[in-house]
């Protein structure tokens, strides 16, 4: 028998109790969450429902543990669901604690479909996490919803600082939009895209090295590629056909580039500066040293020489 919960959602509140400064900070208001479905049904003993929210930051101070409790409320009732806990030195990896979480609870209820749960961890699946470990005794979770080494897609979302690209990972599609700090870089040079089913269009990985990568794309059009590699603008260089091109920094951690139309071969390389002002160094220092040997044997040769 299904029962239906009629939720007006000033009465669904989220309470958040920050555990570093052991005082409680106040609930919040109805526009950082929405919840599906509404109404609520309760089938059986349980009531599923899916609860997405933004939390800003300034609720993850830097040495804040945060718990954070869905109480549902109805006929003078409360239920409360089971605690997330964030830390807040890492956001991003805030995200990855509470995918686990979700993977492993779902792992526990024997109707659980952990597909389905995958599916939603887009953070995971765009660092192309193919497979998880949850149990060091059990076999690895094969992840089939990762994103791959890279993938096109379809729009852009431009925002303003870090803590908004952080805040739309968990808005937006990442396998078809790409998040971009239009305050860091020049997006006027970004294409315009739309949506394509063009099935020629394709990426391929095709060496790995860990200072090299290569790629074979091919898009009959302008087209924007994010690839699964950390972003690290501190060594890291790209090229298109051997020819430098912009790394922008996607979805807050990771790289993309524009590509041309056409088929292309696609570089990235790692020569930080440092490591060969460090070799030339080295080099300089070594052309020192087999000087002053040489200058040592040459004097002492003068010397025994003269002595003769």
């Amino acid at each position: 028998m299904k029962r239906k919960i009629y939720v007006v959602f000033t009465i669904l509140g989220i309470v958040l109790f920050v555990s570093s400064c052991s005082k409680k900070i106040l609930p919040l208001g109805e526009k950082y969450f929405t919840v599906s479905p509404n109404p609520l049904e309760v089938k059986g003993e349980k009531v599923e429902a899916e609860i997405n929210g933004v939390i800003p930051q300034k609720y993850f101070r830097k040495d804040a543990i945060l718990t954070i409790t869905p109480i549902l409320k109805y006929h003078n009732k409360s239920l409360g669901a089971k605690a997330l806990v964030f830390q807040g030195e890492d956001v991003v990896d805030n995200y990855l604690g509470m995918y686990m979480q979700a993977i492993v609870g779902n792992l526990q209820d024997t109707a659980g479909n952990v597909n389905a749960v995958l599916k939603q961890t887009q953070v995971l699946n765009m660092l192309n996490a193919k497979y998880l470990i949850y149990n060091p005794n059990s076999f690895p979770l094969l992840n089939a919803n990762a994103f791959g080494n890279a993938w096109f897609i379809d729009n852009f979302k431009l925002v303003d600082n870090p803590d908004a690209e952080i805040e739309a990972l968990g808005t937006e599609n990442l396998q078809r939009t790409a998040i971009i700090n239009k305050n860091k870089f020049d997006v006027s040079k970004l294409p315009t895209l739309s949506y394509s089913n063009d099935s020629s269009k394709q990426v391929i990985l095709t060496n790995y090295e860990p200072d090299k990568l290569e790629f074979d794309v091919n898009t009959s059009t302008e087209d924007f590629v994010v690839f699964s590699d950390i972003y690290y603008p501190k060594g890291w260089t790209a090229y298109v056909d051997d020819n430098p091109t912009q790394i922008y920094q996607t979805n807050y951690i990771l790289r993309g580039i524009v590509i041309p139309a056409g088929k292309h071969k696609i570089k990235f390389e790692f020569k930080p500066a440092s490591l060969f002002v460090a070799n030339k160094i080295a080099l300089v220092g070594s052309i020192l040293v087999i000087l002053i040997i040489i200058g040592s044997f040459y004097m002492l040769y003068k010397e025994l020489k003269l002595n003769d």
